[in-house]
């Protein structure tokens, strides 16, 4: 079975064609850099029968599955709405979100940055292998990457 959890920074930090110094970081010189580079790593860890480490600390997901629209309002990004989402989404205490089925607006990535949810990008809902007898499996080698890259 083949697993990809990805944890975002933010979105420029994820496409690597938009990959910049943050401007707080604009001025530093290489060792300031990699030191606030480090400041800004975490540390991610599955172990064995005790679960889910960030930052040394066991966590457990209180999350929710969220598919990329905002329900009636629709697929178009409206990050005010998102927003508004994401705060009610903290006050009933979740602090991760999954995306379902596709890439998420890189709005969603930046406010998930920003209001401290966990993130895991769920790409497809089928791979290589069918759940269906027309379903995306037919097209996974060949189109899979070239769908989870921004361009």
């Amino acid at each position: 079975m083949r697993l990809m959890i990805d944890f975002h920074y933010s979105d420029t930090w994820t496409d690597p064609g938009q990959q910049t110094k943050p401007a707080a970081w604009a001025d530093m010189d290489m060792d300031e850099l990699q030191e606030a580079v480090a400041d800004h790593t975490r540390d991610i860890r599955f172990i064995a029968d005790k679960g889910f480490f960030l930052n040394g600390q066991q966590r457990k997901f209180q999350g929710v599955c969220n598919h990329h629209d905002l329900g009636p309002l629709g697929a178009a990004i409206n990050e005010a709405a998102l927003r508004r989402h994401l705060t009610l989404l903290k006050e009933m205490g979740c602090d991760a979100i999954r995306t379902s089925h596709n890439m998420p607006a890189p709005e969603l990535v930046k406010l998930c940055d920003e209001m401290d949810f966990m993130m895991i990008v769920e790409n497809f809902d089928e791979w290589d292998v069918a759940k269906c007898k027309n379903g995306y499996y037919r097209f996974f080698d060949e189109w899979a990457e070239k769908d989870m890259v921004n361009r």
